[in-house]
């Protein structure tokens, strides 16, 4: 973490630990059975990409495009696809999220957490029910409280961008799981 918090620095460790394995996979993949080249790049490479996902992902546009690429590149070792080769569609079949739907994840699967479980408290704390100004029940009378931001920065917060898709979620869920609801949200299904 560096004293701005752009998180540039963990962005450089990410980036070269996921391309080193990712180089090492591509040289090894002749050797390996070609079944076992997803779950190894998920463990070593998507899992680090997501690990810490909903504090870095405030980091820069610039930031977020590198491990864009990364996880391109995973896709094309996956995949055995050349480098200017289009991958979107291997994501799709993957359904992989983009980094920004891995952050609103990420954020949003916390804020549930903090939620159901009420801990940590100095977090559940902040994540109060809204005030109701009225006695009868409506759409939104259940909605966590977005905190008052005026600048682009207070709009990356986890207490304001991750209950702003939490209170999107929970009006979508119609008995589903959580997260199968959220994965959901993100990524809709065609049709």
């Amino acid at each position: 973490m560096d004293r701005n918090l752009s998180f540039v620095e963990h962005v450089n460790h990410v980036v070269a630990k996921c391309s080193g394995a990712l180089i090492a996979l591509m040289h090894a993949k002749h050797s390996l059975p070609k079944a076992s080249i997803k779950p190894i790049v998920n463990s070593l490479v998507i899992s680090s990409v997501r690990y810490c996902i909903s504090v870095y992902g405030t980091c820069s546009k610039t930031e977020k495009d590198r491990i864009h690429k990364i996880i391109n590149f995973a896709a094309r070792v996956i995949s055995g696809r050349r480098k200017y080769d289009q991958i979107s569609d291997v994501i799709k079949k993957f359904n992989w999220l983009s980094v920004p739907q891995l952050v609103t994840y990420h954020r949003t699967s916390l804020v549930h957490k903090i939620v159901s479980t009420g801990q940590p408290e100095s977090l559940f704390a902040c994540l109060t029910a809204s005030d109701h100004q009225h006695d009868h029940d409506t759409r939104q009378s259940s909605d966590m409280r977005l905190p008052r931001v005026t600048t682009d920065v207070g709009k990356r917060q986890i207490a304001y961008s991750g209950v702003q898709f939490y209170n999107t979620v929970r009006s979508k869920m119609r008995g589903r799981p959580f997260k199968t609801a959220l994965h959901s949200s993100l990524r809709p299904e065609p049709g």
